[in-house]
């Protein structure tokens, strides 16, 4: 039977639900964050949420219920959730197509769940690389293509100090074209495991534009998924065959020789 049939929708939940209960999937979990300011301090826990129906959410948790749940919910994992008011969404924190989020308060009962395979791993929204040409830089975009080339992962110093990982690969699709995504930190480290030749698809992937050229920006907010388990994944596995895919016209400006070396391409 259908999981929505039993628990409430979340394309239902608006600030006048009072009592509910989702079945949802932790798409993508943030790291635990500690808070200063004059007001004093405190602990937030973000989540990203989807149902059967393939609508998110954000969550949020705070200071005692952030530190216990940090430790109870799993990326990837279904649970049953309820407690908590709904709220109308904040955009600047937020790039989920949905006007309300969750603030769970001591309320919130979590209870993990069997898998369940109709809730997908990630809802996505994609478009063709062709349109990131003319969309407004520093949007969010989801996009799949196939990987064409990889480079190196190198380490970067940001201006708090903070070393991370940094990774850049090439990607096609079916518009034929190519963009370059940078893959920061975590995002840098899943890659790895990643081939030249194999899909790849960026959920929430920022447009970048420097020098006219263009490219995405892959930080803890994307998500980065090798052949994940959608349609699209078997539509591009077979764009490489019999394809030239270094002929396809690239939004990201080449690379100097010597930045290519030791990568891999198709």
């Amino acid at each position: 039977m259908h999981s929505s049939e039993y628990y409430t929708p979340i394309k239902t939940l608006n600030t006048f639900n009072m009592d509910w209960k989702i079945k949802a999937r932790v798409t993508k979990k943030y790291p635990l964050k500690e808070w200063r300011n004059a007001k004093g301090q405190g602990f937030l826990l973000n989540i990203e949420l989807v149902d059967s129906l393939g609508t998110e959410i954000q969550g949020t948790f705070f200071n005692d219920q952030a530190k216990k749940f940090d430790e109870v919910m799993k990326q990837g994992r279904v649970y049953l959730i309820s407690g908590g008011q709904i709220k109308m969404a904040n955009k600047k924190f937020t790039s989920i197509p949905n006007d309300h989020c969750i603030s769970f308060d001591r309320n919130t009962e979590v209870q993990e769940t069997p898998e369940d395979t109709e809730i997908q791993h990630q809802s996505y929204n994609f478009i063709t690389l062709d349109k990131v040409e003319t969309l407004p830089t520093q949007k969010p975009v989801d996009v799949i293509g196939i990987i064409h080339q990889m480079f190196p992962t190198t380490q970067v110093t940001l201006k708090s100090g903070k070393t991370v990982d940094k990774k850049s690969v090439t990607m096609a699709d079916k518009s034929q074209v190519l963009i370059e995504a940078t893959l920061w930190d975590s995002n840098a480290r899943e890659a790895e495991s990643f081939k030249v030749g194999q899909v790849m698809a960026l959920k929430n992937a920022q447009i970048h534009e420097f020098n006219q050229s263009r490219s995405l920006s892959c930080w803890d907010k994307t998500h980065v998924a090798g052949n994940p388990d959608v349609p699209e994944t078997k539509v591009l596995t077979k764009l490489t065959e019999g394809t030239d895919v270094s002929e396809f016209r690239s939004l990201t400006k080449s690379r100097d020789k010597d930045e290519n070396k030791g990568m891999g391409s198709l």
